[in-house]
């Protein structure tokens, strides 16, 4: 009843927005009110796995745990609206905030601490003025406009790629400013094999985006904890569905819901869905091939060139919904490039599986057993 009341009133500001609006999106109060309806979810999470008893409890339960001391009104309320992660996230369960408190404090790290924080902050805003800048040209409502429409086909993938790229370099651009917030607060702080670490609460790694090769690996380095909170707190809990693709598709739709009700959002997420089993199923059937193990025999940085080439050429398209969220708009924008994302992906599915079924002599997909897969989120 607690998680349908916090996620009925942030929903509810939504529809009144959409309303007053006329549907179209704003930054208002109803931003760090979606990342508190998340936080105050897995809050409610955590004190029912309290209540359990601990060989009921999964390991990464365990670890957030509320068992002996519920919060008290005041210590919610600092848990809710902490400066480091109230506006922009992220979301971190309540055990680490009381780690942060009852640490002592080492005058040792103050200077590394600053001096990391300084830098996550002047990278962060470098790159997001930058952003900013090339937004004025490759903005994503020139889409609707006649000069897209008159552009040539190549000429339109090319400017959806960097569309694209700017939309979510600009999420990880305001991630990183905000991570120095949480590394001065002394929140991102933690030690590892005695070597000290300030990225205990990142949510954004610059450096691991810029070396992806597949949309999987955007789990670890775009809205991580999130993506992290998502696993754990709605994918692992629907274990009992015992079908992993049913899991993965309610996961799909949280997200979608817990954004909003414009329909961008549903279409941006479950081509995600789509998306991420069509890779799978493609790496998994070329696993499998002679010719592509000789090939890469051969040259061994060939996988991560393609595998570069295709996500970033095709990462543009995969948010045109999300940036546009209407459906009347964005679908004249897909008419245009005559979908030639979902076309890309459907047909790596079926080839995928029709190679396995008729190449590979045994099953081409080794399952995973439940809970050890990942989920991924915008």
């Amino acid at each position: 009843m607690l998680l349908l009341l916090l996620q009925g009133y942030y929903l509810g500001g939504i529809y009144m927005q959409e309303a007053c609006c006329h549907g179209q999106y704003k930054l208002n109060w109803l931003t760090p009110q979606c990342v508190l309806a998340l936080r105050l979810i897995g809050l409610s999470f955590d004190l029912y796995d309290g209540t359990k008893k601990p060989h009921l409890l999964t390991p990464d339960q365990k670890l957030s745990a509320l068992t002996n001391t519920p919060p008290s009104l005041t210590e919610t309320l600092a848990y809710s609206f902490f400066p480091g992660g109230y506006l922009i996230g992220p979301q971190f369960p309540l055990l680490r905030l009381r780690k942060l408190i009852r640490q002592p404090k080492d005058d040792i790290y103050v200077n590394e601490r600053y001096m990391e924080a300084g830098k996550q902050c002047l990278i962060g805003s470098a790159i997001l003025i930058a952003t900013q800048v090339l937004t004025v040209r490759y903005n994503p409502l020139y889409y609707s406009s006649y000069q897209f429409m008159e552009f040539y086909f190549p000429e339109k993938v090319f400017f959806v790629m960097i569309a694209g790229h700017l939309t979510i370099i600009k999420y990880l651009a305001i991630w990183t400013i905000n991570d120095g917030a949480c590394i001065i607060s002394g929140l991102g702080f933690y030690k590892c094999e005695g070597k000290v670490a300030w990225d205990a609460v990142r949510n954004a790694n610059l450096l691991k985006f810029a070396k992806i090769t597949r949309f999987q690996h955007l789990i670890v380095s775009y809205n991580i904890n999130t993506n992290a909170w998502l696993l754990k707190y709605v994918h692992k809990r629907l274990k009992f569905l015992n079908v992993r693709i049913l899991s993965h598709f309610c996961s799909m739709m949280f997200l979608a819901i817990w954004h909003g009700f414009h329909t961008g959002y549903f279409t941006a997420f479950g081509f995600q869905l789509v998306v991420m089993n069509a890779e799978k199923e493609f790496v998994m059937a070329a696993s499998k091939s002679p010719f592509i193990k000789n090939l890469v025999g051969k040259f061994p940085r060939l996988p991560d060139l393609v595998g570069f080439v295709y996500l970033h050429l095709l990462l543009g398209y995969c948010v045109i919904d999300f940036s546009l969220l209407h459906w009347n708009i964005y679908r004249h924008v897909y008419n245009s490039v005559y979908w030639y994302g979902h076309i890309f992906f459907v047909s790596m599915f079926l080839l995928s599986k029709a190679y396995c079924f008729f190449t590979v002599p045994v099953p081409c997909r080794v399952e995973k057993r439940y809970g050890q897969e990942d989920a991924k989120i915008k």
